[in-house]
């Protein structure tokens, strides 16, 4: 079992999202069940989530200096029949990944990202490094 270090609530959408050592990133719902987990996509823990205030964005702070920020996706609409071969295997990876996508790294800090957050209407994300910026 992974350590989860760091902890995001977004009561709004009744979803929580912890960071880990394994580098991957857990999606809950309030009733203690994980209804996803994303591949941190970076080398090294994932050391902490930040919801932004709508909800709809995820961002990640990681070992390997960077930030990754997700988006929720929709998946292939339709019925399975009528999906091709890539939109049925893309459904079922976002169906594993709880529908959330990786849309931007940033890149910049000299060491490891220990902390993200979002400015109060969404539009910024602050960081800390262990690079001292």
């Amino acid at each position: 079992a992974s350590l989860e270090d760091e902890l995001s609530c977004k009561k709004e959408t009744i979803k929580m999202a912890t960071a880990s050592q394994d580098g991957s990133i857990k999606l809950w719902n309030l009733l203690n069940e994980c209804i996803g987990i994303l591949d941190g996509g970076g080398r090294g823990p994932t050391f902490s989530v930040a919801f932004a205030p709508h909800g709809k964005i995820l961002a990640s702070s990681h070992y390997d200096n960077t930030i990754r920020v997700w988006s929720r996706v929709k998946g292939p609409q339709g019925p399975e029949e009528d999906l091709t071969k890539d939109q049925r295997k893309r459904r079922k990876k976002l169906q594993i990944q709880g529908y959330w996508d990786c849309r931007s790294v940033f890149r910049g800090h000299g060491n490891a990202v220990n902390t993200c957050v979002f400015n109060p209407d969404g539009t910024l994300i602050a960081s800390a490094s262990d690079d001292n910026t």
